[in-house]
């Protein structure tokens, strides 16, 4: 959550009482998006829900997808980015298959180039 009342959603693992832990990562995608869509209202605050739930922006991690997402900027402050393998279904701890690398790192690992204010 930041100053703007807002929370981020990187992932799915319930929704008013299903559990999609099970799922792949890509499913639970798809399903973290059309819920949001489906219920438009979370994205606003107001008196009575002070906090709004906004879907994190995310693509495939391929070099021209995330160098146009990083051209496009963000709303929040970006702390890093976080990688998951489409087919991991959900379990707690430490996974091969998610990884986080900070803006920085991503021309000197992935080779994608990201706007000069997140390098340094």
């Amino acid at each position: 959550m930041d100053a703007k009342k807002t929370f981020y959603c990187l992932d799915v693992l319930a929704w008013n009482g299903m559990d999609m832990s099970a799922n792949p990562f890509d499913f639970r995608q798809y399903m973290l998006s059309s819920k949001l869509k489906e219920s438009p209202e979370i994205s606003l605050s107001s008196k009575q829900f002070p906090y709004r739930f906004l879907p994190l922006p995310c693509c495939k991690c391929e070099r021209a997808l995330m160098e146009e997402m990083m051209r496009n900027g963000f709303d929040f402050e970006l702390d890093g980015l976080l990688y998951y393998h489409s087919g991991v279904v959900y379990e707690a701890g430490q996974s091969p298959l998610v990884g986080w690398l900070k803006p920085w790192m991503l021309p000197e690992i992935l080779n994608v180039t990201v706007p000069e204010k997140l390098v340094h």
